[in-house]
């Protein structure tokens, strides 16, 4: 099979899935706009199509309840590797700063608060 007989094959196959998709979109905007007016007659609807919405409704409110659950999920994984990431980042730099200097800590918290120290000659 020839490289252009497969991607063929593959656009056709999008090809599909898009017009089912637009056609399962139709049918859930018409039939929900017929039974929200309800100035208009309501169609006569056969039994599966009705099964078919109650079903594609309990699909929605699934994915709303899963994509809740994935949120959630989320943030609480962005916290931990955040928590994570300051406490590994100060424990590193609280490492470095206590080998590059060799300055007591009074001055150095003195240094670090933006104030001059009392004395000119930090060493």
């Amino acid at each position: 099979m020839a490289m252009s007989e497969l991607r063929h094959r593959m656009h056709m196959q999008e090809v599909e899935k898009k017009i089912k998709l637009l056609q399962m979109n139709w049918f859930i905007k018409n039939y929900e706009e017929a039974i929200e007016n309800s100035d208009k007659p309501k169609p006569t609807v056969s039994i599966q199509s009705t099964k078919l919405i109650d079903e594609i409704r309990g699909m929605r409110t699934l994915i709303k309840d899963i994509n809740a659950k994935l949120e959630e999920y989320q943030k609480e994984i962005n916290k931990k590797a955040f928590e994570k990431l300051n406490e590994n980042a100060s424990a590193r730099f609280e490492t470095e700063i206590s080998y590059m200097y060799s300055v007591p800590p009074d001055i150095k918290h003195q240094l670090y608060n933006g104030k001059k120290y009392k004395f000119t000659n930090i060493y």
